[in-house]
């Protein structure tokens, strides 16, 4: 079926996010997102949802996964040679730097 939702449900469970856990779903969700979503979990989303608030880049029914997925994948084949290939995980590192500093100052535990 295509009736999967996202939610972060930390605060109702009451669980405090890890200095990694917080750097991670802010370095990946739209700052018009933080709030509502990983501060009080209004609501469960659906992908529609997602899609306009900018928080993933496509929405697909289940029967054409595969074939996006294929698509997507064939579109960023030459990144994966020559000098992006080289270029790409130096600027990963820089774009989510705070969560790999995070990471690697062993953060992963609930405060």
């Amino acid at each position: 079926s295509d009736s999967g939702y996202f939610f972060i449900p930390g605060v109702d469970l009451g669980l405090v996010y890890s200095p990694m856990q917080m750097a991670l779903m802010k370095a990946k969700l739209p700052p018009n997102l933080h709030r509502d979503v990983i501060l009080f979990n209004l609501r469960r989303w659906t992908a529609s949802e997602l899609l306009v608030a900018g928080a993933i880049d496509a929405a697909e029914l289940q029967q054409m996964v595969l074939p996006r997925a294929l698509q997507l994948a064939q579109a960023l084949r030459l990144k994966g040679r020559g000098p992006a290939r080289h270029a790409l995980p130096g600027i990963k590192r820089s774009l989510y730097r705070e969560v790999l500093e995070a990471m690697n100052a062993g953060e992963m535990s609930f405060p």
